[in-house]
């Protein structure tokens, strides 16, 4: 019976020891819905960064007259969102809308009348707006911006 006794008692002492390293080493932390809660946005901003604006690389345009290469042109635009983005979304549509605005930059500088009036013509941004509202959509490109600009001399030789 002494022995019957001793062994429960081991068994009990086992058991308990096995459920409270169970209890603080092994099981997950309760969770507060209130931390829970708080630590939401902190990630989300982390993982979803929204931008206003897109910054493209610079491009490089021959202005052509008679047949001929007379300049280049280097610009640096960017693109200013109404809207902030997802910085994911944002670099999906980077090269697009760079070749939509290469392409109408091309078109505008074909013309003499703009090549004589200059870069700050009006045409020239309402064209460069259209081109970017039809790569991100109506209404979500609230301005063009010039970042730099450069005229050179084509390289003869």
């Amino acid at each position: 019976m002494k022995r019957l006794v001793i062994l429960l008692v081991i068994v009990l002492l086992v058991a308990g020891g096995a459920g409270a390293a169970w209890w603080f080493l092994l099981r997950e932390a309760p969770v507060d819905p209130a931390a829970e809660a708080a630590a939401a946005p902190e990630t989300e901003n982390k993982d979803a960064i929204r931008l206003r604006f897109i910054e493209l690389e610079p491009m490089i345009l021959p202005i052509i007259r008679e047949g001929q290469v007379t300049l280049h042109l280097t610009v640096v635009l960017a693109v200013e969102l109404v809207e902030p983005r997802p910085a994911i979304e944002i670099a999906m549509v980077q090269r697009p809308l760079r070749d939509a605005l290469f392409t109408t930059l091309h078109a505008v500088f074909a013309l003499r009348y703009i090549q004589e009036q200059g870069f700050e013509h009006p045409l020239v941004r309402q064209r460069l707006m259209q081109a970017s509202e039809r790569v991100l959509g109506p209404g979500s490109v609230k301005a063009i911006l010039l970042r730099h600009i450069q005229l050179r001399p084509p390289v003869t030789g």
